[in-house]
């Protein structure tokens, strides 16, 4: 694993067609789930292959929400993946301690490096990586506000080799165009309303302890990690959330991702 930390004010070395440019500014502030990954994609593309690119928000201290996601080949394998981070693995990621120590957030842009054969944990490793035939990561890293991250992801398939030092470079020639890019797009992107206030919209008859419960399994917590938050038995939060499965037609956590997430 390596990273570069950039001054955010520098401009970038690489350069961009002006096609290419119009494609990407065109995305920012997209309703269209995959057009900003999308516009990243033909942007960095154009340089050296990439097959998949996700954008994720990072909260401090909480999961993180992904912005956009798309492939080159039109498969949505990012979904899935996406869905798989934000459940069980975001602490297991090299981007978040990044996220958690640089004390220079607001002053820099990261480009951080991480082959999947570089990961420790092998169920993140399996589940977000071999499974999509993925070998290797470039991401882009920057703060939007204090305790509040963006990151580009880039993922190469194992059908390539790993990324060169020729292109980790001219990525780092494209992060300050790409963080800002991304910036914008996600101060403008119509984003939906934080997990609880979904659940009440979805289902008014919920109660203030059925969304707690529920808000806390959508974001990966267990069912033992919510009583221990909550203050309740075990026994209790099985209850409120069958209960609140009931009241949202839904019978498991996936379906609840799917309504919460999706």
């Amino acid at each position: 694993m390596q990273h570069w930390i950039l001054p955010r004010e520098s401009p970038g070395r690489a350069t961009i067609d002006c096609a290419r440019a119009a494609h990407l500014i065109a995305s920012v502030g997209s309703a269209e789930p995959a057009a900003f990954a999308q516009g990243v994609l033909d942007t960095v593309g154009h340089h050296f292959p990439v097959h998949h690119c996700t954008v994720f928000a990072y909260p401090t201290e909480r999961a993180p929400v992904m912005v956009s996601g798309a492939s080159a080949d039109g498969s949505r394998c990012t979904a899935p993946a996406g869905e798989a981070y934000v459940r069980r693995f975001y602490r297991r990621d090299g981007n978040r301690s990044i996220v958690d120590r640089d004390a220079h957030a607001l002053r820099h842009v990261v480009v951080h490096h991480m082959a999947a054969d570089e990961i420790a944990d092998p169920e993140y490793r399996h589940v977000c990586y071999a499974v999509n035939g993925i070998a290797d990561r470039l991401c882009v890293l920057a703060a939007v506000a204090p305790g509040q991250w963006l990151g580009v992801n880039l993922y190469r398939n194992r059908s390539h080799e790993r990324y060169s030092a020729g292109e980790t470079g001219v990525l780092r020639g494209l992060a300050p165009l790409l963080a800002q890019a991304a910036a914008q797009h996600y101060g403008l992107a119509p984003r939906r309303g934080s997990v609880p206030e979904r659940l009440r919209a979805a289902a008014p008859a919920l109660t203030e302890r059925e969304v707690q419960v529920l808000a806390l399994l959508a974001e990966g917590v267990t069912v033992d990690g919510v009583a221990a938050q909550l203050g309740v038995k075990p026994t209790s939060v099985v209850t409120y959330r069958n209960r609140g499965y009931h009241r949202l037609g839904i019978h498991s956590r996936r379906e609840l991702y799917a309504r919460v997430l999706g």
